[in-house]
């Protein structure tokens, strides 16, 4: 069987309750528990997590990918910091991320996570693309990128003809827009991307679209 708490947490993060217990009696039939569920789910999580002050980043000590945390719960992986949030907060909206105010992949702190869409979670300044370690070039662009209060992100560095443009490497340019698409959207790139909000220097993800053809 799966615990109260477990169930509750598994709902809230869209999981087939029903499913996972089948394949837990189904694997319980067939061997004998492992070490991994001899105690009870949220407490084993917990003993993974250093906590501290309520402000300070709550670390995972325990297995991780990609920086992230992972829970072994009823035979499944979960992400750590998912589990985080719906044990505190709730249901997770479907179609919405966890993400982490402090940036910090490994924080398990509810006070730090918040949900939101997954362009948005990665338009934050600072964000790791797409899950990935901020290269060089990124940490380039974004010191020549000023995040004003309405949200746009606004290119202090060079235009090409009155689009931003962003110098890769040497004697090589990219379009600002392009280089924003690809980094927090992925690809397919559109060749030609305007700004939603009408400022020809935004570069900021959440404000960018494909250009329809007008032919």
């Amino acid at each position: 069987m799966i615990d109260g708490m477990a169930k509750i947490v598994f709902e809230r993060m869209g999981l087939d309750v029903d499913r996972i217990a089948a394949e837990r009696r189904a694997a319980i039939a067939t061997m004998s528990k492992g070490p991994y569920e001899k105690r009870d789910v949220v407490e084993r999580f917990w003993s993974h997590v250093r906590r501290g002050d309520s402000d300070a980043c709550w670390e995972w000590r325990g297995a991780t990918t990609g920086g992230y945390g992972e829970l072994r719960c009823e035979g499944r992986s979960v992400v750590a910091h998912r589990f985080a949030y719906a044990l505190v907060n709730g249901t997770i909206p479907d179609g919405l991320l966890v993400g982490h105010r402090c940036l910090n992949p490994a924080c398990c702190n509810p006070v730090h996570l918040f949900t939101d869409t997954p362009v948005g979670i990665a338009a934050q300044p600072g964000a790791r693309p797409r899950g990935r370690p901020i290269t060089p070039s990124v940490e380039r662009f974004l010191a020549l990128v000023d995040v004003r209060r309405d949200g746009c992100w606004e290119w202090v560095g060079n235009m090409s003809s009155g689009v931003p443009s962003f110098k890769m490497a040497k004697h090589v340019n990219r379009s600002c827009r392009q280089f924003s698409w690809a980094t927090w959207i992925g690809v397919p790139v559109p060749r030609r991307i305007v700004p939603t909000c009408g400022d020809r220097k935004c570069v900021n993800p959440l404000h960018l679209q494909a250009e329809r053809c007008k032919c």
